[in-house]
């Protein structure tokens, strides 16, 4: 799952460097660039949100179950 969200936050980071780099150097952005900037984003939010329920679950389970 770790792995998985190194890739997705690298795969982030490249799509994002790339746009930027596209706007100043004035190259046009298309539909597909920014459509798979959002998608991106929106599998890292994704793994984010799983990680942070799994986490919560965890840490809610053993305050339960320690006393």
């Amino acid at each position: 799952m770790l792995t998985v969200a190194i890739a997705g936050i690298t795969m982030a980071v490249t799509e994002f460097i790339q746009i930027v780099t596209m706007a100043i150097t004035g190259a046009p952005i298309t539909a597909a660039d920014t459509m798979v900037a959002g998608i991106t984003a929106a599998a890292i939010i994704r793994v984010v949100v799983f990680m942070a329920v799994t986490m919560g679950t965890a840490i809610i389970t053993h305050i339960i179950y320690q006393t």
